[in-house]
């Protein structure tokens, strides 16, 4: 699954092009954070502290300036687990989780849309990585219309978010609250 199939969709594009900068990063970092579990599996299963990574550069996205977001994006890249060291299935979703995250940090210091959409590619090989593990045969077409229908429902939300109000790691949390994988 990649970009295109999602935030390309039809439904999608004209509710994504009218959220301004701000609201487009609550969005993906609502998207991103819907896969902390992933993350926590991988912290319990090797002793690690990824998740509080993961919160801590959303949170740096969402309320930081370049500075504080470009220590936070070296501490992520740095922090990428190599699945030649951690081998169990958690470690490649952590590993994904991980590279999305840094594309999405390179997104917020740049503001080059490549790197937003190479974040949503790796956050969507986790998304198939679990449905193939359930289901070797499953329908990705069913999974990218259930994808289309979490994201046009984050738009949404954050749409109707007053300007200002959405300044917080706990939005973030909200926003994915129902749509955690």
């Amino acid at each position: 699954m990649q970009w295109g199939l999602i935030f390309e969709d039809a439904a999608v594009v004209p509710l994504f092009q009218r959220l301004d900068g701000k609201q487009k990063v609550l969005v993906l970092a609502a998207y991103i954070y819907r896969q902390i579990r992933l993350i926590k599996d991988f912290d319990r299963c090797y002793g690690e502290r990824l998740s509080d990574l993961l919160v801590k550069a959303l949170t740096s996205a969402v309320l930081d300036g370049k500075d504080v977001i470009r220590h936070v994006k070296d501490e992520v890249l740095g922090s990428i687990p190599d699945t030649d060291e951690f081998a169990e299935q958690e470690g490649a979703y952590a590993q994904n989780i991980m590279i999305a995250l840094d594309y999405f940090l390179l997104y917020m210091l740049g503001g080059d849309i490549s790197d937003m959409q190479r974040s949503v590619d790796m956050a969507l090989q986790n998304i198939d990585l679990l449905y193939y593990e359930m289901d070797e045969g499953y329908d990705e077409k069913k999974v990218v219309e259930q994808e289309v229908l979490v994201v046009l429902s984050i738009i949404k939300m954050v749409s109707k978010i007053p300007q200002g109000l959405y300044s917080d790691i706990r939005s973030v949390q909200e926003l994915s609250r129902k749509y955690m994988l």
